[in-house]
């Protein structure tokens, strides 16, 4: 498990209410585009969670169960095609 300090990204959204509805969705909508962006690149090369932590191997037994074709929650590529983000002008939402 890990935990994520989501207040700088509070702060900035914050920081962006003196600034028209326009201004800030586009902010929005770039950030939540960055975020959907580096999400999928851990999935699919690093491996790695927001928090910079590599992830944990498989155990031994699992990996056994595994062709080469898999890697740390990549069996079929779905997970990291259906990374999605949604943005407005008061913020984002990211899910699969």
């Amino acid at each position: 498990m890990f935990t994520v300090d989501a207040e700088p990204v509070t702060r900035a959204v914050r920081g962006l209410e003196r600034f028209g509805d326009d201004v800030r969705r586009h902010a929005l909508k770039k950030l939540a585009a960055m975020v959907k962006q580096q999400t999928r690149e851990r999935i699919v090369s690093t491996k790695r969670g927001p928090d910079g932590q590599a992830w944990r191997r498989w155990s031994p037994a699992y990996a056994e169960t595994r062709t080469k074709r898999h890697s740390l929650l990549v069996a079929t590529g779905l997970l990291a095609r259906t990374i999605s983000v949604r943005s407005s002008v008061n913020g984002i939402t990211i899910g699969s």
